[in-house]
């Protein structure tokens, strides 16, 4: 079933992957509960106001009533403070390694197979006649370029915690759903064909890139791949 993926099938399902992410963000309901709490507040406030005002209910009574309605409030702001602070530290900005894991298999992976999925296109019209080449197959070739770039580009950001993400060891994989090295290297070798397809097909766009600097920034990426497999 997979071999009848193309380059539209994988971005739908990328899409699909990027709304379940959206969708589990939005599981996250402390705004909805501060907004109602706020709401709830002001609403007792109000009433408190014109039963004090109108004498018909005793002011302690409504004071412990807002007091006890303020509680919620002040707990949900404790919890934005506290996350604000928290995402503010200094190097708080720094991917954990959850969130290279995630890269991982959620862009990384998607990265790969639409690179593959395009050097299928541009390789066999490659196949009939230079002549024959068209600017649809220009385009193939030069989305392959821009995923695998995108894929090293990815895979260079985990390289500083390689050994945190990525393990063969399979308690580490099991117990911490760490990367299997399995899995890399599998990758790497689909990574490593179609970068194969790429050098080999690049005068496919010698009438358009006519300064080889598309060619220059696809070398540069390769260099950091290199680096990369080194940490193998």
């Amino acid at each position: 079933m997979i071999n009848k993926y193309d380059a539209i099938d994988w971005q739908t399902f990328s899409q699909k992957k990027n709304i379940e992410e959206i969708a589990k963000n939005t599981k996250d309901k402390n705004d909805i509960q501060l907004t109602a709490v706020v709401e709830i507040f002001m609403t007792i406030a109000s009433i408190f106001a014109d039963n004090v005002l109108s004498g018909t209910l005793h002011s302690i009574v409504w004071i412990l009533i807002l007091a006890a309605s303020s509680v919620p409030i002040i707990w949900l702001l404790s919890k934005y403070i506290i996350r604000f602070w928290k995402k503010n530290l200094p190097g708080s900005d720094i991917p954990n390694s959850q969130d290279m894991i995630d890269l991982f298999d959620n862009d990384i992976c998607y990265y790969v197979l639409m690179a593959e999925s395009y050097s299928k296109e541009f390789s066999d019209a490659k196949k009939i006649k230079k002549e024959c080449i068209t600017d649809v197959d220009r385009f193939y070739f030069i989305e392959t370029c821009f995923y695998v770039n995108k894929a090293i580009y990815n895979l260079s950001k985990t390289a500083n915690n390689f050994n945190v993400i990525y393990s063969d060891d399979v308690n580490e994989l099991y117990n911490n759903r760490k990367i299997s090295i399995t899995r890399l290297s599998n990758l790497l070798g689909i990574l490593n064909s179609v970068i194969k397809i790429i050098e080999d097909n690049f005068d496919i766009i010698s009438g358009v890139d006519k300064k080889e600097n598309f060619r220059e920034l696809f070398r540069k990426y390769c260099d950091s791949y290199e680096k990369f497999k080194r940490l193998l």
